[in-house]
């Protein structure tokens, strides 16, 4: 079986296990990525899968990048099972879901947007 992690800096690991795109949270089992016609997120030369992160409640949300650099934030319930997703768009228009998800969705090293940086004049 290859494995192959791809993401695993938050409280769930994002990988392929030969070549199906899988979630793991924890000690649990590997958790398939679904199509919403039930056949399994595979390598694909349109999309990658760079992140997953548990959600609030059960299931998981994972971040599929295309290949122009766009970004789709996709929900799974805990079977794998892709219930809700977002056309691809650039990800800075993300930033204030970055907070909900736990993701630097942007990559720009915070989460969340970060608010102007204002120096004290008080003296």
């Amino acid at each position: 079986m290859a494995e192959n992690i791809i993401e695993q800096n938050g409280d769930a690991i994002l990988k392929t296990v030969d070549g199906v795109y899988t979630v793991q949270i924890g000690d649990n089992e590997p958790v398939v990525l679904k199509r919403p016609n039930g056949n399994d997120f595979v390598e694909n030369s349109a999309f990658e899968y760079i992140q997953a992160e548990p959600l609030v409640g059960g299931g998981f949300v994972a971040v599929a990048r295309f290949t122009d650099g766009s970004i789709s934030l996709r929900e799974f319930d805990a079977n794998g099972d892709i219930t809700s997703f977002t056309a691809g768009q650039p990800a800075d228009n993300y930033i204030e879901q970055e907070p909900g998800y736990g993701i630097d969705i942007n990559g720009d090293g915070e989460i969340g947007a970060t608010g102007p940086a204002y120096l004290d004049q008080a003296g």
